[in-house]
């Protein structure tokens, strides 16, 4: 690793752990692999494939959702409510209207060095949410409850109670923005009277490498640690994800973790 390098990569680390300290806000941070996406949630995102910004509008994104839930009413995925539901949609990689973000620089940082984008710079978000904009924490609230401030607000934010391993395991919340007449005519996360104040880093594409490992080495953050169980390890054996072990450490069945041919069967 060059000089060079290690200085940017120890540019961005600072920048993405400073201003955390302000109080009277709530403070997440979001990753992204790629400095160009616009700060949208994925359902916005999916209808801007059909529609143009100023055809997306509050009404259009609510008349999807309903028609999602009852979609997953049907094939009897619905559970205990709309919000319950559409966070357990939201992290199994469904498009909803929350924005997923978290409490941890680091595990945002780890989100924006994508190895599957490293010809692209990602970015690393920090969102000071006014505490207005907050749900009771650890408690399931309606989803009218989040519409409620939402409008009031220009965005909720929400960390749901960690029925998931994987919530808990990415200090996980949402920010659930609110449109107003249009997409086009408005900014997420910038309509309330009180705004919010979100600040970026830029993860040059050439400091992914050299971020992820460090992630990995010094901070215990990786695939399987944020994504507990199968889906974990099986991102860790992805395209763009390194192998474990050089070709001389590979292990072949012979000290006893794998079975070999011939071994007896497992009952």
């Amino acid at each position: 690793m060059t000089i060079r390098m290690q200085e940017l990569a120890e540019e961005v680390l600072r920048g993405v752990q400073q201003g955390s300290d302000r109080t009277g806000v709530v403070h997440v941070w979001r990753g992204q692999g790629d400095t160009a996406w616009p700060l949208y949630p994925g359902i916005y995102r999916r209808l801007l494939a059909i529609k143009s910004a100023a055809e997306v509008t509050e009404e259009l994104v609510r008349k999807y959702e309903i028609d999602m839930l009852c979609e997953a009413n049907g094939f009897g995925y619905y559970t205990r409510g709309r919000l319950p539901t559409l966070v357990r949609v939201q992290h199994y990689g469904g498009a909803t209207r929350f924005l997923d973000v978290t409490r941890d620089p680091l595990t945002a940082l780890w989100f924006a060095t994508d190895p599957a984008l490293t010809s692209k710079d990602g970015a690393v978000y920090h969102f000071q949410v006014p505490l207005e904009c907050l749900l009771a924490e650890g408690t399931m609230d309606t989803l009218d409850e989040v519409d409620e401030i939402a409008q009031r607000e220009g965005a909720a934010l929400l960390f749901p109670k960690p029925d998931e391993e994987r919530v808990a395991a990415q200090r996980a919340g949402f920010l659930v923005p609110s449109i107003g007449e249009t997409l086009a005519a408005t900014a997420p996360f910038a309509k309330g009277a009180y705004g919010f104040d979100v600040s970026k880093v830029v993860v040059p594409g050439e400091t992914k490498a050299t971020l992820r490992r460090h992630l990995e080495t010094s901070a215990g953050i990786s695939a399987r640690s944020l994504f507990p169980g199968v889906a974990g390890y099986a991102m860790a054996q992805s395209v763009g994800e390194p192998f474990a072990r050089g070709e001389d450490e590979l292990h072949d069945g012979s000290y006893g973790i794998f079975p070999g041919r011939g071994a007896p069967r497992v009952p």
